[in-house]
């Protein structure tokens, strides 16, 4: 069932799955299992998913994501992975999803994926460095 994926499957998940579980909105379990690890804060989810003071809300009143937050995670997660592969390591995919870059216009990759244009954009980077055709 959709709505039984974790924040490990959520990514890998085939597309049904993850459309009706982002239609039905993420548990805010899954923000609490990025915001165990050392190097996601709160400030990064903020700059993706939605406002400092709505995460909060929805981590200290245990409320589901609404779907857009829902969508919006369910797009970093894979960005994520990807990145975490390309560099070798988490903590090293985030400070580059932190970083302002030249090809990006000076933005970060972090602040781009709020949009679906803007992950498609870090994705087909992060895909062309994977295959050895980074500029």
């Amino acid at each position: 069932m959709a709505t039984a994926l974790s924040l490990d499957t959520l990514a890998k998940a085939d597309t049904t799955d993850r459309r009706v579980a982002v239609y039905q909105g993420l548990p805010v379990n899954m923000l609490r299992a990025l915001l165990k690890r050392d190097d996601i804060s709160i400030a990064d989810l903020a700059r993706v998913i939605a406002p400092r003071r709505t995460l909060e809300r929805r981590l200290k009143e245990n409320e589901r994501l609404s779907r857009d937050e829902s969508d919006r995670l369910a797009r970093f997660l894979p960005i994520l992975d990807l990145c975490t592969y390309t560099f070798g390591d988490d903590e090293r995919a985030m400070r580059w999803l932190r970083k302002p870059m030249r090809v990006f216009g000076g933005v970060a990759p972090l602040d781009l994926l709020a949009t679906s244009a803007g992950s498609r954009e870090v994705y087909e980077l992060l895909e062309r460095g994977r295959h050895g055709m980074l500029a």
